[in-house]
C-alpha cells in the first residue's frame, strides 16, 4: 500500500516578537519563543521520524508511505498546511489519515504537572480513531481525554493544520495537552515543558501511525 499515505505534522512558526503587558503593566518589545507553540510538536515529528527510520533498518516497514511535515505560517492562517493539501507529495485522495502534535509539552488547568495525559478529538471515523487512541494510551499508561475544554476545543477543531485535511474528509488525530497562562506569550519558554510526557505523547503518535500505515 504504498501509493497510500499516512501524514504525521506539527508546525514550527511562532509569533515572532511583539509587544506585551510586563508585571508592572507596561508594554515592552519580546520574543515569542514558542517553546510549547509548538516547538513541542515539531520536536515530536522528528523523533517519530527517527523511530520509523530506525524500525526501517531493522527490516520493519510499515505498509503504507508515512510523511512527515514540519508547517509554516499555521499562526498567520494555516498556509503552509492548506498549501500542503493543494500540492501534496502523494494524491490528498490517497491519503489516509493525519496525525497533528500541536502544543504538547505544558499543562492544562484541569490536570496536575505529575499527570500523563494528553487530549485527543478525532475528526472523521470518530469511534474507530478513538478506540485506537485509547488502546494505545493504555499500552503508555497515558490518560487520553477526549473531553477538553471550550478553549481547547476550539483549536482543536478550527486552528491548527489537521483542518486542511479535515475539510478535504481526511481522518484526523489532533493531539495537544492544551492551554495554558503562557499561550501566546514571550513566557513560552523551553524550561517549561514536560518533557517526560511529551516524548510519551511522541510514542503514542508513532503506535498511533504505525497502526493506521498497516491495517
Amino acid at each position: 500500500k504504498k501509493e497510500e499515505a499516512i501524514v504525521i505534522c506539527g508546525h514550527y512558526d511562532h509569533l515572532g516578537t511583539g509587544y506585551f503587558k510586563n508585571d508592572q503593566g507596561k508594554f515592552e518589545k519580546g520574543v515569542y519563543n514558542g517553546a510549547d507553540d509548538n516547538a513541542s510538536g515539531t520536536a515530536a515529528v522528528i523523533e517519530t521520524a527517527k523511530v520509523f527510520a530506525s524500525a526501517a533498518q531493522a527490516g520493519f516497514k510499515p505498509k503504507r508511505t508515512i510523511i512527515f511535515v514540519a508547517f509554516t505560517a499555521e499562526e498567520d492562517g494555516l498556509i503552509g498546511s492548506e498549501y500542503y493539501v493543494n500540492k501534496p507529495i502523494i494524491p490528498i485522495e490517497k491519503t489516509k489519515a493525519v496525525i497533528n502534535m500541536d502544543m504538547i509539552g505544558r499543562t492544562n488547568k484541569f490536570y496536575q504537572e505529575s499527570d500523563k495525559y494528553v487530549n485527543s478529538m478525532n475528526k472523521r471515523a470518530k469511534c474507530k480513531l478513538k478506540r485506537l487512541n485509547r488502546r494505545n494510551g493504555k499500552l503508555l499508561g497515558l490518560k487520553i481525554d477526549f473531553t477538553p475544554g471550550l478553549k481547547e476545543r476550539l483549536l482543536m477543531n478550527f486552528g491548527s493544520d489537521h483542518r486542511p485535511f479535515v475539510t478535504r474528509d481526511i481522518p484526523a488525530i489532533i493531539l495537544s495537552t492544551g492551554d495554558h497562562p503562557d499561550y501566546h506569550k514571550p513566557t513560552d519558554d523551553a524550561d517549561k515543558i514536560n518533557y517526560p510526557r511529551a516524548a510519551l505523547i511522541a510514542r503514542l503518535a508513532f503506535l498511533d501511525a504505525w497502526s493506521l500505515a498497516n491495517e
